[in-house]
C-alpha cells in the first residue's frame, strides 16, 4: 500500500514534465498552414464584415427606402435576424464541417451568399 502513494506523485511529476515538453514545441506547418490561416482570415472578414456593417444599410433604410412604412426599431429587426441566422447556422453547418462536406457547403454558402448581394 505505501509503495502505491509514493509511486503516484513521481508519475503526476513525470506527466507534467512530458506536458511542458509538448507544450513548448509548435511545429511550423509551411506555407499550406499559413495559406489556410489566410483563407479563413478572408472567408470572416468577408462575411462577418458584411453582416457587422448592417449599420450603413440600416441608415438607408430608415431615411429613404422604409422610412414611410416602418419605425426605426421595426427596421433595427431585420439585422438582428440576419446576425441570429449568421451565427446560429454554425450550429447545423459545423456539423458538417465536421463530416466531410466542407466543398459542398463551401459552394453552397458561397452561391447563397452572391445571391442574397444580388436581392438588395
Amino acid at each position: 500500500m505505501e509503495d502505491l502513494e509514493t509511486k503516484q506523485p513521481e508519475k503526476e511529476s513525470e506527466n507534467i514534465s512530458e506536458a511542458q515538453n509538448l507544450g513548448s514545441h509548435h511545429p511550423d506547418g509551411g506555407w499550406r498552414a499559413w495559406s489556410v490561416v489566410l483563407g479563413v482570415w478572408l472567408l470572416q472578414f468577408c462575411t462577418f464584415g458584411y453582416a457587422n456593417a448592417y449599420g450603413v444599410y440600416n441608415d438607408y433604410y430608415v431615411r429613404n427606402y422604409l422610412r414611410d412604412r416602418y419605425s426605426s426599431s421595426q427596421i433595427s429587426w431585420i439585422g438582428s435576424v440576419q446576425l441570429f441566422l449568421v451565427l446560429s447556422g454554425g450550429l447545423v453547418a459545423g456539423r458538417g464541417y465536421d463530416t466531410g462536406y466542407f466543398y459542398h457547403l463551401m459552394i453552397g454558402g458561397s452561391l447563397l451568399f452572391v445571391f442574397c448581394l444580388f436581392m438588395l
